[in-house]
């Protein structure tokens, strides 16, 4: 019986389905070690510490998905990895965070952005493994998710003084109405002959109120509508201007 080539480029359409997509996350923390009888022996390990091994190939697995779909499964696209007909294409994360938080807020950017925003500009408490032994450090990625409720200041005295006082330092705010997450999209294509899945982000929009202390100082009132993606609104909160989703330009600090 002739052995199915599941990793042909002729079977791209295939990779790209939701279902084999999911197959295809994570791939690098499978273990994995070839065996005596040419097949490969793929260690798995879930949150709870369970290890279930399978006895895969590049044509078949003895795992439940396998066996049941007929379709590759993770085990048979880590394989593949091995066997330099797969690839996963990822942005690495960075250990270099986006602004220096050494003040308790981003240093130099224009609104103030504090630790309680670091979910949202996706810094997250991150496992790296280095010589076996595995930390955890605070790391940068790109995947920007601000929410509604969010409120940003253009200065710390809003945070620091009496409302009343604080007044007198604001130039403007931004509160958050209405958001959608971002997104991390994969795609698998062929290149040189391989199957390569890379993702790339899917920027969700937000929608908020610009507010100005009126001229007595006495309360801030809304100036203005905006909308923008995700990404532009961090370019907001560091340097005051962005672009909104009909590719309009904007600079708080220089409109009245």
């Amino acid at each position: 019986m002739q052995k199915q080539n599941f990793f042909s480029p002729e079977l791209l359409a295939m990779h790209n389905t939701n279902e084999q997509l999911e197959q295809q996350v994570a791939l690098s923390s499978i273990q994995i070690q070839k065996n005596n009888n040419g097949k490969w022996l793929v260690t798995e390990t879930e949150g709870n510490g369970t290890i279930y091994k399978y006895h895969s190939s590049l044509d078949s697995c003895d795992c439940d998905y396998f066996v049941d779909k007929h379709q590759p499964c993770r085990h048979m696209y880590r394989v593949a990895m091995k066997e330099n007909l797969f690839k996963v294409m990822r942005s690495k994360r960075s250990d270099k965070l986006i602004a220096d938080f050494s003040d308790g807020y981003a240093i130099g950017w224009k609104f103030i952005v504090r630790p309680c925003n670091w979910q949202n500009l996706d810094i997250l408490y991150t496992p790296r493994r280095k010589d076996k032994h595995v930390s955890h450090v605070w790391t940068q990625g790109k995947c920007y998710s601000f929410t509604p409720g969010s409120v940003f200041y253009d200065t710390m005295a809003a945070y620091k003084l009496p409302w009343a006082e604080a007044l007198k330092h604001i130039t403007c705010s931004l509160q958050i109405k209405e958001s959608s997450p971002t997104d991390i999209i994969s795609h698998v294509y062929v290149e040189n002959g391989i199957l390569v899945n890379r993702a790339h982000y899917e920027y969700g929009t937000v929608k908020f109120d610009l507010y100005r202390p009126n001229e007595q100082y006495e309360r801030e009132y809304v100036v203005g509508h905006y909308t923008c993606q995700q990404d532009e609104f961090v370019k907001l909160l560091k340097f005051g201007k962005f672009t909104d989703v009909e590719g309009n330009c904007h600079n708080f600090f220089e409109e009245g």
